[in-house]
């Protein structure tokens, strides 16, 4: 990243979470288009960047610590099953060329018994229950789905203390989705990426939400 990027991102840490802008070396090879991204700074030198591909109809985030340059990356994508347009995510770990690496992003189990409700609007609450490694519940509190909810296939990645990665598939709709959850400051940032049959339509939403624990389930050793 060249320095006055990383400086650009700094500046505004503190006024406003998202930038844009326009060919990062470190993500993209100088012969390549350049693309729009959109960057936030979840932690001080942890960085989510996140940028559609839509001639590849890909989503791609990534989770970046600057300091020592390790990467995940979540590259969602559609496939066809049957007559069925659906959605897939690829993870893959990476370290920043010139950077020393050695603090990757791994796939963990520690959201696994929080109830969690994320606030993305006045009106939208929904909870999530983390049952297990590749499994999560998710339950509409308030908002045009109260009452809904669905267990669905998901994975989570620890980042830092209280800072994980969050991703789920949804079973009935085409939904990838990929949040960044910040159980210190209790809040999350993300974006879902979708098939919509109706329209035809790729859909590719970023959003953010606050957060509460509800609480934290501990499963006896023996019973």
């Amino acid at each position: 990243m060249p320095a006055q990027n990383g400086d650009l991102w700094r500046q505004n840490r503190h006024e406003q979470y998202e930038v844009r802008g326009r060919n990062p070396s470190c993500l993209l090879q100088p012969e390549e288009t350049a693309a729009l991204f959109e960057a936030v700074e979840v932690r001080p030198g942890i960085f989510v960047v996140e940028f559609l591909k839509p001639e590849h109809q890909e989503s791609a985030t990534l989770v970046w610590k600057y300091e020592t340059g390790d990467v995940l990356a979540a590259v969602s994508a559609f496939y066809h099953r049957g007559n069925e347009k659906r959605t897939r995510t690829d993870f893959m770990t990476a370290v920043v060329d010139g950077k020393q690496g050695g603090a990757p992003i791994i796939q963990a189990s520690s959201l696994v018994g929080k109830r969690v409700l994320y606030r993305y609007s006045a009106d939208d609450w929904y909870e999530h229950v983390y049952l297990g490694a590749q499994t999560m519940a998710w339950h509409c509190v308030n908002g045009a789905e109260k009452g809904m909810a669905d267990v669905e296939r998901g994975a989570y990645f620890d980042v830092a203390d209280d800072l994980y990665v969050l991703f789920w598939t949804e079973t009935v709709m085409p939904v990838e989705s990929v949040i960044v959850v910040d159980l210190a400051q209790m809040r999350s940032v993300g974006r879902f990426f979708c098939w919509d049959p109706k329209p035809e339509k790729l859909i590719h939403l970023t959003f953010g939400s606050k957060a509460t624990v509800l609480n934290e389930t501990a499963y006896p050793a023996s019973f």
